[in-house]
Protein backbone atom coordinates (compact mmCIF):
# COMPACT_ATOMS: atom_id res chain seq x y z
CA UNK A 1 0.00 0.00 0.00
CA UNK A 2 0.97 3.17 -1.41
CA UNK A 3 2.53 5.88 2.36
CA UNK A 4 -0.23 7.90 1.12
CA UNK A 5 -0.11 9.92 4.34
CA UNK A 6 2.49 12.48 3.40
CA UNK A 7 -0.04 13.93 1.35
CA UNK A 8 -0.50 15.86 4.38
CA UNK A 9 1.30 18.88 2.62
CA UNK A 10 -2.12 19.57 0.06
CA UNK A 11 -3.70 19.47 3.48
CA UNK A 12 -2.51 21.38 6.53
CA UNK A 13 -3.24 25.44 5.76
CA UNK A 14 0.79 25.88 6.08
CA UNK A 15 1.97 23.86 3.29
CA UNK A 16 4.69 23.41 5.16
CA UNK A 17 4.75 27.08 6.29
CA UNK A 18 5.61 29.30 9.37
CA UNK A 19 3.01 31.81 11.18
CA UNK A 20 4.46 34.96 12.12
CA UNK A 21 3.34 34.62 14.98
CA UNK A 22 5.80 31.30 15.87
CA UNK A 23 8.34 33.60 14.40
CA UNK A 24 8.38 36.02 16.65
CA UNK A 25 7.65 34.45 19.60
CA UNK A 26 10.09 32.51 21.79
CA UNK A 27 11.30 29.22 19.58
CA UNK A 28 11.99 25.36 19.53
CA UNK A 29 15.89 26.04 19.34
CA UNK A 30 17.45 26.08 15.90
CA UNK A 31 20.58 25.92 14.72
CA UNK A 32 22.42 27.78 11.87
CA UNK A 33 26.00 26.17 10.53
CA UNK A 34 28.35 27.24 8.16
CA UNK A 35 28.46 26.17 4.58
CA UNK A 36 30.59 23.43 3.98
CA UNK A 37 34.12 24.72 2.64
CA UNK A 38 34.06 27.64 5.94
CA UNK A 39 31.68 29.68 3.64
CA UNK A 40 29.06 32.35 5.10
CA UNK A 41 26.94 31.02 7.62
CA UNK A 42 23.71 28.87 6.58
CA UNK A 43 20.33 30.70 7.57
CA UNK A 44 18.92 30.18 10.62
CA UNK A 45 15.72 27.48 10.20
CA UNK A 46 13.26 29.97 11.02
CA UNK A 47 13.95 32.28 8.35
CA UNK A 48 14.21 29.38 5.53
CA UNK A 49 10.13 28.62 6.81
CA UNK A 50 9.94 31.93 6.75
CA UNK A 51 10.93 32.71 2.85
CA UNK A 52 8.50 29.74 1.89
CA UNK A 53 5.52 31.32 3.76
CA UNK A 54 6.03 34.40 1.66
CA UNK A 55 6.84 32.48 -1.55
CA UNK A 56 3.26 30.32 -1.37
CA UNK A 57 1.25 33.26 -0.21
CA UNK A 58 1.85 34.74 3.13
CA UNK A 59 0.71 34.06 6.52
CA UNK A 60 -2.69 36.28 6.45
CA UNK A 61 -4.17 33.84 3.85
CA UNK A 62 -2.75 30.60 5.16
CA UNK A 63 -4.62 31.68 8.52
CA UNK A 64 -7.89 32.09 6.69
CA UNK A 65 -7.83 28.24 5.73
CA UNK A 66 -10.34 26.41 7.93
CA UNK A 67 -10.80 23.06 6.67
CA UNK A 68 -9.43 21.43 2.94
CA UNK A 69 -10.28 18.97 0.55
CA UNK A 70 -8.11 17.49 -2.19
CA UNK A 71 -8.45 15.06 -4.48
CA UNK A 72 -5.61 13.56 -6.87
CA UNK A 73 -4.74 10.31 -8.93
CA UNK A 74 -1.74 8.10 -8.17
CA UNK A 75 0.11 5.76 -10.17
CA UNK A 76 2.70 3.15 -9.74
CA UNK A 77 4.41 2.68 -13.13
CA UNK A 78 6.64 -0.16 -12.66
CA UNK A 79 3.46 -1.79 -11.82
CA UNK A 80 0.90 -0.84 -14.20
CA UNK A 81 -1.41 -0.01 -10.56
CA UNK A 82 -3.50 3.51 -10.41
CA UNK A 83 -5.99 4.71 -8.56
CA UNK A 84 -7.75 7.86 -6.85
CA UNK A 85 -7.21 9.13 -3.23
CA UNK A 86 -9.29 11.75 -1.52
CA UNK A 87 -7.96 13.75 1.82
CA UNK A 88 -9.57 15.78 3.82
CA UNK A 89 -8.87 17.70 7.19
CA UNK A 90 -9.88 20.38 9.41
CA UNK A 91 -8.67 22.15 12.71
CA UNK A 92 -7.06 21.84 14.54
CA UNK A 93 -6.03 17.95 13.97
CA UNK A 94 -8.78 16.20 12.36
CA UNK A 95 -7.69 14.32 8.83
CA UNK A 96 -9.06 11.41 7.14
CA UNK A 97 -7.49 9.56 3.78
CA UNK A 98 -9.34 7.50 1.28
CA UNK A 99 -7.07 5.50 -1.73
CA UNK A 100 -8.82 3.56 -3.93
CA UNK A 101 -7.65 0.04 -5.15
CA UNK A 102 -8.69 -0.91 -8.31
CA UNK A 103 -10.41 -4.11 -8.19
CA UNK A 104 -9.45 -4.46 -3.84
CA UNK A 105 -11.12 -1.61 -2.35
CA UNK A 106 -10.28 1.46 -0.19
CA UNK A 107 -8.00 1.65 2.61
CA UNK A 108 -9.01 4.69 5.18
CA UNK A 109 -6.10 5.91 7.37
CA UNK A 110 -7.91 8.86 10.13
CA UNK A 111 -7.61 10.63 12.78
CA UNK A 112 -10.42 12.42 14.56
CA UNK A 113 -8.27 14.53 17.21
CA UNK A 114 -7.93 11.80 19.91
CA UNK A 115 -8.56 7.95 18.08
CA UNK A 116 -6.76 7.08 15.22
CA UNK A 117 -7.98 4.14 12.94
CA UNK A 118 -7.52 2.46 9.65
CA UNK A 119 -9.43 0.50 7.74
CA UNK A 120 -8.66 -1.66 4.54
CA UNK A 121 -10.21 -3.54 2.30
CA UNK A 122 -11.78 -6.59 3.22
CA UNK A 123 -10.39 -6.26 7.08
CA UNK A 124 -12.47 -4.62 9.85
CA UNK A 125 -11.36 -0.88 10.50
CA UNK A 126 -8.58 -0.96 13.92
CA UNK A 127 -7.53 1.37 16.31
CA UNK A 128 -3.67 2.77 15.49
CA UNK A 129 -1.29 2.79 18.71
CA UNK A 130 2.50 3.55 19.63
CA UNK A 131 4.34 4.71 17.15
CA UNK A 132 2.17 4.44 14.14
CA UNK A 133 -0.70 6.59 16.33
CA UNK A 134 2.23 9.31 17.31
CA UNK A 135 3.51 9.50 13.52
CA UNK A 136 -0.75 10.30 12.99
CA UNK A 137 -0.87 12.13 15.00
CA UNK A 138 2.06 14.86 14.40
CA UNK A 139 0.72 14.79 10.39
CA UNK A 140 -2.84 15.05 11.24
CA UNK A 141 -2.27 18.56 12.72
CA UNK A 142 -3.69 20.96 10.67
CA UNK A 143 -0.93 23.46 11.29
CA UNK A 144 1.89 20.84 11.85
CA UNK A 145 3.48 22.84 8.74
CA UNK A 146 3.58 25.77 10.10
CA UNK A 147 6.17 24.23 12.43
CA UNK A 148 4.32 25.43 15.36
CA UNK A 149 6.96 25.58 18.70
CA UNK A 150 4.79 23.14 20.77
CA UNK A 151 4.95 20.69 18.07
CA UNK A 152 8.59 20.55 17.81
CA UNK A 153 12.04 20.12 20.30
CA UNK A 154 14.07 21.21 17.67
CA UNK A 155 14.56 22.68 13.97
CA UNK A 156 17.74 22.81 12.74
CA UNK A 157 19.69 24.09 8.93
CA UNK A 158 21.89 21.07 8.42
CA UNK A 159 23.52 22.21 5.01
CA UNK A 160 22.56 23.32 1.21
CA UNK A 161 23.99 20.51 -1.64
CA UNK A 162 21.97 19.02 -4.21
CA UNK A 163 18.16 17.96 -4.03
CA UNK A 164 16.26 16.30 -6.90
CA UNK A 165 19.13 18.03 -9.41
CA UNK A 166 18.17 21.83 -7.72
CA UNK A 167 20.43 23.09 -4.52
CA UNK A 168 18.74 23.42 -1.66
CA UNK A 169 18.39 23.58 2.70
CA UNK A 170 18.46 20.78 4.32
CA UNK A 171 16.41 21.42 7.76
CA UNK A 172 16.15 18.22 10.28
CA UNK A 173 13.38 18.59 12.54
CA UNK A 174 12.56 16.77 15.42
CA UNK A 175 9.31 16.59 16.60
CA UNK A 176 7.78 16.66 20.48
CA UNK A 177 6.58 13.23 20.12
CA UNK A 178 10.67 12.06 19.12
CA UNK A 179 10.41 11.53 15.42
CA UNK A 180 12.52 13.13 13.18
CA UNK A 181 13.37 13.86 9.13
CA UNK A 182 14.46 15.92 6.79
CA UNK A 183 13.12 18.55 4.93
CA UNK A 184 14.09 20.59 1.62
CA UNK A 185 13.92 23.69 0.43
CA UNK A 186 14.63 25.32 -2.61
CA UNK A 187 17.74 28.15 -2.35
CA UNK A 188 16.43 30.45 -5.26
CA UNK A 189 12.52 30.38 -4.65
CA UNK A 190 12.41 29.85 -1.18
CA UNK A 191 9.94 26.73 -2.00
CA UNK A 192 9.51 23.01 0.04
CA UNK A 193 11.03 20.81 -2.29
CA UNK A 194 10.32 18.07 -0.37
CA UNK A 195 12.08 15.54 2.18
CA UNK A 196 13.10 11.88 3.69
CA UNK A 197 11.05 10.43 6.58
CA UNK A 198 10.59 7.36 8.60
CA UNK A 199 7.05 5.81 7.70
CA UNK A 200 5.71 3.09 9.81
CA UNK A 201 3.98 -0.03 7.82
CA UNK A 202 2.74 -3.20 8.67
CA UNK A 203 6.07 -4.91 7.82
CA UNK A 204 7.94 -2.30 10.09
CA UNK A 205 9.63 1.06 9.70
CA UNK A 206 10.89 2.23 5.81
CA UNK A 207 12.51 5.91 4.71
CA UNK A 208 10.33 7.74 2.39
CA UNK A 209 11.56 10.21 0.15
CA UNK A 210 9.13 12.66 -1.67
CA UNK A 211 9.38 15.65 -4.22
CA UNK A 212 7.16 18.32 -4.90
CA UNK A 213 6.59 20.19 -7.43
CA UNK A 214 4.62 22.08 -9.97
CA UNK A 215 3.22 25.07 -7.82
CA UNK A 216 0.24 26.61 -8.78
CA UNK A 217 -2.23 29.44 -6.97
CA UNK A 218 -5.45 27.95 -5.32
CA UNK A 219 -7.40 30.81 -3.82
CA UNK A 220 -4.08 33.08 -3.81
CA UNK A 221 -1.97 30.34 -2.11
CA UNK A 222 0.67 28.73 -4.05
CA UNK A 223 -0.19 24.82 -4.18
CA UNK A 224 2.26 21.97 -5.12
CA UNK A 225 0.26 20.02 -7.66
CA UNK A 226 2.72 16.68 -8.16
CA UNK A 227 4.07 14.71 -6.02
CA UNK A 228 6.45 11.53 -6.15
CA UNK A 229 7.20 9.11 -3.63
CA UNK A 230 10.39 7.01 -3.47
CA UNK A 231 10.28 4.08 -1.13
CA UNK A 232 11.73 0.30 -0.73
CA UNK A 233 12.65 0.81 -4.05
CA UNK A 234 9.30 1.29 -5.34
CA UNK A 235 8.11 4.95 -7.00
CA UNK A 236 4.94 6.20 -6.82
CA UNK A 237 3.75 9.51 -8.41
CA UNK A 238 0.87 11.27 -7.43
CA UNK A 239 -0.98 14.40 -9.74
CA UNK A 240 -3.67 16.81 -7.91
CA UNK A 241 -6.57 17.48 -9.70
CA UNK A 242 -8.83 19.10 -6.90
CA UNK A 243 -8.31 21.05 -4.13
CA UNK A 244 -11.46 23.00 -2.57
CA UNK A 245 -10.45 25.32 1.17
CA UNK A 246 -12.94 25.26 3.79
CA UNK A 247 -16.11 23.28 2.33
CA UNK A 248 -15.12 19.74 4.92
CA UNK A 249 -18.34 18.46 6.54
CA UNK A 250 -16.91 17.40 10.18
CA UNK A 251 -19.22 14.62 9.96
CA UNK A 252 -16.52 12.72 7.43
CA UNK A 253 -14.28 12.26 10.34
CA UNK A 254 -16.57 10.46 12.65
CA UNK A 255 -15.84 7.07 14.17
CA UNK A 256 -17.01 4.03 12.14
CA UNK A 257 -20.18 1.91 14.18
CA UNK A 258 -17.40 -1.08 14.98
CA UNK A 259 -15.01 1.55 16.73
CA UNK A 260 -17.65 3.50 18.86
CA UNK A 261 -18.16 0.31 21.34
CA UNK A 262 -15.00 -1.23 20.91
CA UNK A 263 -13.36 -1.32 24.10
CA UNK A 264 -9.56 0.32 23.64
CA UNK A 265 -5.86 -1.63 23.72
Amino acid sequence: MPPMRELRRWCGAGLVAASAAALAAPSAPTTARRAQGGGAPLPDAREVIRRHVEAVGGERLLRKIQSRYVWARYEFPARQLHGTVEVFTARPDKRIVKVEYPDLGTEITAYDGTTGWTSKPGERPKRLNGAALAQLRDQSQFDFDLHPDSLFRSIATMDVGDFEGRPCYRLRLVSTTGRQWFEYYDVQSGLFAGNVFPQETDGGPVTVKTIVSDYQPIEGIRVPMKLVIRAAGVEEDVKVMRVRENQVDGAVFALPPALRTAPMR
